[in-house]
């Protein structure tokens, strides 16, 4: 029960951050905050395809600097992205961690 209460807080953390923090307090753009969404929707899928972690599964355990080093990767090597696009998926998170800390 612990577990799920965790899975629950995180997934709240990251829709208050998506559309409390960037989208009203710090007033980003609805373009910005679709970059946002679109990187942490990314390193979901990232997780579910390459390690096994199912949507319902994500948690904070699942932003080990290992899992988010293999991530950009991945990112770089498979998906063929630029290191532009690579950074701005990392600051992504980055700035989703920092909000939750």
């Amino acid at each position: 029960m612990k577990n799920r209460k965790s899975e629950l807080y995180f997934y709240e953390l990251l829709r208050d951050f998506l559309y409390k923090y960037l989208a009203i307090q710090r007033k980003f753009s609805p373009a910005t905050v679709k970059n946002y969404t679109d990187s942490l929707d990314q390193y979901r899928i990232y997780l579910k395809e390459q390690k096994g972690i199912p949507f319902d599964k994500v948690g904070f355990h699942c932003f080990r600097k290992d899992h988010v080093y293999d991530f950009c990767t991945w990112l770089r090597d498979d998906q063929s992205k630029a290191i532009s696009t690579v950074n701005l998926r990392l600051a992504a998170i980055k700035s989703f961690l920092r909000y939750c800390s």
